[in-house]
């Protein structure tokens, strides 16, 4: 009897378990995402965008530029890939700055485009996902 309960505590503490932010980070390492600098600062404080955030599930969700172009990629719990959405660039020069969440569980992604054939400056673009990866908006904010 004593091994049982024992055994239960073990298995329910690894079953409502929060990644921490250290985990998360070793866990989508191997993606190589960069993002901007600007945002280091705001690494592990919740409702600030980073490009790692811990996820209301217990898990995290990452945005950068890496091997395979700008991507999102949502870790379960025990840092295993959910899900991977790939984000098309749209001009020919963009900077990855962050990922932020809502209340609700969806994820906002960041981006700064430059247009070196038009505007001389840079253009926000935010691109949101649901909880599950699908895209729900693609917005462009200044010139």
């Amino acid at each position: 009897m004593k091994n049982t309960v024992f055994l239960f505590v073990l298995i329910s503490a690894s079953t409502y378990g929060q990644l921490t932010l250290r985990q998360a980070q070793d866990s989508l390492q191997h993606y190589h995402l960069g993002v901007s600098t600007y945002f280091s600062d705001f690494l592990g404080h919740a409702a600030y965008g980073a490009g790692v955030n811990l996820t209301k599930d217990g898990g995290a969700v990452g945005f950068g530029d890496g091997d395979n172009g700008l991507e999102l990629i949502k870790l379960d719990k025990t840092g295993k890939t959910q899900w991977r959405k790939s984000i098309k660039k749209q001009f020919e020069e963009t900077e990855a700055q962050c990922v932020a969440l809502d209340s609700l569980g969806n994820f906002y992604v960041f981006m700064l485009n430059y247009n070196p054939a038009g505007y001389r400056g840079g253009s926000e673009r935010v691109v949101c996902f649901s909880s599950k990866g699908v895209q729900l908006c693609d917005k462009m904010l200044g010139p």
